[in-house]
């Protein structure tokens, strides 16, 4: 059984996916804003964990930059 962590991680990660295939565009962006609002939450939950933090910042970095792109 995967940790609270891995699971909240894995789910952002198919969020992710999910807005890639969006195409580019207004809804895409506003997708994009609040996925990285749910990664800051997720990162102030995994403070202590530096792995899935790092995981988080990873993947934040991507979200940022196909934001950037729509």
């Amino acid at each position: 059984m995967a940790s609270f962590q891995e699971r909240l991680i894995e789910t952002i990660m198919s969020d992710f996916e999910n807005i890639k295939s969006l195409g580019p565009g207004k809804v895409q962006r506003n997708e994009c804003n609040l996925l990285l609002k749910r990664i800051e939450s997720a990162k102030k939950l995994f403070l202590d964990d530096q792995d899935s933090s790092a995981r988080l910042e990873k993947i934040e970095r991507s979200v940022s930059d196909l934001r950037l792109k729509s």
